[in-house]
């Protein structure tokens, strides 16, 4: 699988802390909301003083009387919600706060201080429910954790449906559950609600085109990219930074301050339609599975326009265009890549893989080296640098053995493929994988003892 699980942790503290803040401020301001009765009807005043003493169920008599009496009764329907947010009937609250802002805006800022209580509330129960989840050793308990989680932050999203971050964590307690399926709405909407407003379309217009689409930028600055001292318009209203040389663009940082919310929804939603499409095709539905992978395509282009540089987004892209028969069009996307920029390892590293599925081995070993050259430590180049000599040899033999010739390259691209390997398996110590691929180049240059103590160490991790 190429999907990869984040927990919340990290936020978690911080997110907390922030939360306690709100809700102390909207349990002070609420208190005062039902301190005056003053030029109330008599079913608002009962009600008020239902909802002093939480007889709430008696409260809403009182206000659907009051609401049936007089249909423009913005007080009415207010009150209604925020009986309704404290039985915990979240989709009755919303719907009366709707209605009491459709009469009128006297009560929009008790409203939005009321959906933001009760949404700071879920939230945190959703946060915790999920770290219990987490960490239960039992399958079953975490089970009922990872739904409660699920459950909270669903009912979260209707109390406050602009919020990023419960969307975000609604697919991560989908993809721990292993409802891959059920993810993919939450990471839609969070595409869509925190995509970047600026894409690679700008490249190369001219200053005077950049400011007749986005107007003047909020200030400009002279700063170092790309080892060119650049003109840098800052634009708030875009969220994002673009770099002008000689009155043109030629660059810009999508997304400031860390956020990368759209960039996960991009990356897991492609590769979940991608795992999607594998899966069946394994069950030989090649008709759905092809469409499926177009899907995947689709969403991983998008997001390769605002994440040029993101080594996931084109992994999956490669894959989704590999799966889907598109060999040479990702030949033409990642080749365009490498052109325009020679210098990005993730461009060269996706290019290699692709020549690698085509077996165009010394063009893949150009590709894997120069990544390495630009990233020494760069894990999956060195490891499919390493598989490229392997497969280059093996291929090479077969050649020789059809011929009834032996093969002298065979070995001397095992053998060139052996530092790489080693390498990885010291970056990776308890991968199984690369412990058994050593084995096979050790066998190959004769290396016996060095082979016997590979495999065996790939038979030790795999128990």
């Amino acid at each position: 699988m190429l999907i990869l699980i984040h927990k919340l942790s990290l936020f978690i503290a911080e997110f907390i802390m922030r939360s306690s803040k709100i809700l102390t401020g909207i349990v002070v301001f609420l208190g005062f909301t039902f301190m005056g009765y003053q030029c109330s009807s008599t079913e608002l005043t009962s009600a008020k003083l239902y909802i002093q003493q939480k007889n709430y169920d008696k409260a809403i008599e009182s206000l659907e009387k009051e609401v049936q009496k007089n249909p423009q009764s913005d007080e009415g329907y207010y009150l209604l919600g925020y009986v309704y947010g404290e039985k915990g009937q979240y989709e009755q609250m919303v719907d009366e706060f709707d209605k009491s802002l459709s009469i009128s805006k006297n009560f929009e800022e008790e409203i939005v201080a009321s959906r933001k209580y009760y949404w700071v509330n879920l939230y945190n129960k959703g946060v915790k429910a999920y770290q219990k989840g987490v960490e239960s050793q039992n399958e079953d308990s975490s089970k009922i954790f990872l739904d409660k989680a699920a459950d909270d932050f669903e009912t979260a999203i209707k109390v406050e449906p602009d919020s990023t971050d419960t969307y975000q964590n609604l697919a991560f307690v989908y993809m721990n559950k292993g409802d891959y399926d059920k993810a993919i709405d939450p990471l839609e909407s969070l595409i869509e609600l925190t995509k970047p407003k600026v894409n690679n379309d700008i490249m190369g217009i001219a200053e005077a085109e950049l400011i007749n689409k986005y107007g003047k930028p909020n200030s400009i600055v002279v700063s170092k990219y790309k080892n060119i001292d650049a003109t840098i318009y800052v634009y708030n209203s875009i969220n994002a930074d673009i770099y002008l040389d000689n009155d043109k663009v030629i660059g810009f940082t999508a997304v400031k301050d860390g956020d990368k919310s759209a960039l996960d929804g991009y990356r897991y939603l492609g590769e979940i339609l991608y795992e999607r499409g594998v899966k069946q095709q394994s069950e030989e539905d090649s008709t759905a599975a092809m469409q499926t992978f177009d899907e995947a395509i689709k969403v991983l282009e998008e997001g390769r326009k605002y994440y040029p540089n993101n080594q996931d987004i084109l992994l999956a892209l490669s894959n989704s265009y590999i799966a889907a028969n598109k060999l040479d069009v990702a030949m033409d996307v990642f080749k365009a890549g490498v052109e325009a920029e020679p210098g990005n390892q993730y461009y060269r590293y996706n290019y290699g893989v692709l020549l690698l599925g085509a077996k165009q081995y010394e063009e893949a070993e150009k590709q894997f080296l120069k990544a390495i050259e630009i990233d020494p430590n760069y894990e999956n180049a060195l490891y499919n640098l390493g598989v490229t000599y392997i497969y280059w040899g093996t291929h090479l033999n077969k050649l020789a053995e059809e011929k009834g010739e032996t093969s002298s390259e065979y070995r001397e691209k095992y053998q060139m493929a052996l530092p790489y390997m080693e390498k990885v398996v010291e970056m990776k110590p308890d991968d199984a994988t690369v412990w058994e691929l050593l084995g096979r180049v050790y066998t190959v240059l004769g290396m016996q003892d060095d082979a016997t103590n590979a495999f065996n160490k790939a038979d030790q991790l795999r128990q």
